[in-house]
């Protein structure tokens, strides 16, 4: 049964004070959402929070860039949302349901989950990794069938790389491990594919691939969540940006309205412009070393 009347209700006895809470997304939760935040709150052990009060919503084939600074909290809040981390308080929903009431395998075919960091424990071929993203749809004994394996190589051909098919991911470069990832992701079917910092570690071409395929993703219908700390990516991707401060303080809204060089200046610590530049029809940020 959704659970998308409950979100309603809890909207509207949540009053957006500022005085008490760190963040509220303007944009009324209702059943386009397919992912609804609502008042969440996360600290580790020994150390104070890392964010309170966090609402913000999701709909069908948006993007949603999570930006801030190095140590804002931006990979803490993505993995809250992929339930890689639970919230001292607060509540997920995801396709109207609350992630307190989905299994494992529920949650993991809602969201696929590209990480920042890519470790590969064992030499398995690119094959072999990406049909791991069907893993919700097998059983807990069972393996890959005929069709798995189908919906992996079709991932692979989609993301372009079917020149690494039968290549070891023990021997793949950062930009390759990055598009074998999104792979596996897009094999496993599900509505949101959340990414981690996806362009660290890459070289300017590489990033430039990433944020492309990644834009192309929304418009084949993927609902994105991205995080970067690099504020071009939000002006390139379009959608919808989510600027996170240190203190947990969360301002969501458009990149051309939210995005403004005082906003910027403030939140990197130093003066930034932002020069409109007709020939590629968005602002070029701008700052001075000397």
């Amino acid at each position: 049964m959704r659970e998308t009347g409950k979100i309603k209700d809890i909207f509207k006895k949540f009053v957006p004070d500022k005085r008490k809470v760190a963040s509220v997304d303007e944009r009324v939760f209702d059943e386009n959402n397919v992912i609804a935040c609502e008042a969440l709150s996360f600290a580790y052990r020994k150390s104070g929070p890392i964010f309170e009060n966090v609402s913000f919503s999701v709909d069908k084939g948006e993007i949603l860039t999570l930006l801030g600074v190095n140590g804002a909290g931006k990979s803490t809040l993505l993995n809250c949302i992929a339930t890689l981390l639970t919230p001292k308080s607060g509540e997920i929903f995801l396709c109207g349901k609350s992630t307190k009431n989905m299994s494992v395998k529920e949650v993991a075919r809602v969201i696929g989950y590209v990480p920042q960091v890519h470790n590969f424990a064992y030499a398995y071929t690119v094959r072999e990794f990406v049909v791991m993203g069907r893993t919700p749809y097998i059983g807990a004994f069972a393996t890959p069938r005929k069709e798995d394996y189908t919906k992996a190589e079709a991932a692979i051909s989609m993301i372009g790389i079917e020149g690494l098919m039968s290549k070891a991911v023990t021997e793949l470069s950062g930009g390759e491990k990055q598009q074998v990832s999104i792979a596996r992701a897009i094999a496993q079917e599900s509505t949101v594919i959340m990414l981690d910092e996806p362009t660290a570690h890459l070289d300017y071409g590489n990033q430039a691939r990433t944020i492309r395929l990644v834009k192309k993703l929304s418009e084949d219908g993927y609902t994105i969540i991205l995080t970067t700390h690099i504020p071009d990516h939000p002006i390139m991707l379009g959608g919808r940006v989510a600027v996170l401060e240190k203190g947990g303080t969360l301002t969501v809204g458009e990149p051309e309205t939210l995005l403004t060089e005082e906003r910027l200046s403030s939140l990197y610590g130093m003066p930034i412009r932002l020069i409109k530049e007709d020939s590629i029809l968005r602002p070029v940020l701008y700052y001075n070393i000397t």
